[in-house]
């Protein structure tokens, strides 16, 4: 099971950034990481002061 912060979230000006967090795996996308990908993204949606979105990835 991959750990609740396989996707991390910070909002600086107005700019989300969400950040894959599984090196080991190379990121790739399985139902948990779907499922918390989802969560942040309708957590940015429910919030008034993100006018960006920007996905990155930790490791190579």
């Amino acid at each position: 099971m991959n750990p609740p912060d396989s996707v991390n979230l910070s909002v600086d000006n107005g700019i989300a950034h969400l950040t894959l967090n599984r090196p080991e795996r190379h990121n790739a996308f399985d139902d948990h990481m779907i499922s918390v990908l989802d969560d942040r993204l309708r957590e940015i949606a429910d919030r008034g002061d993100v006018r960006a979105v920007i996905l990155a990835a930790e490791g190579k």
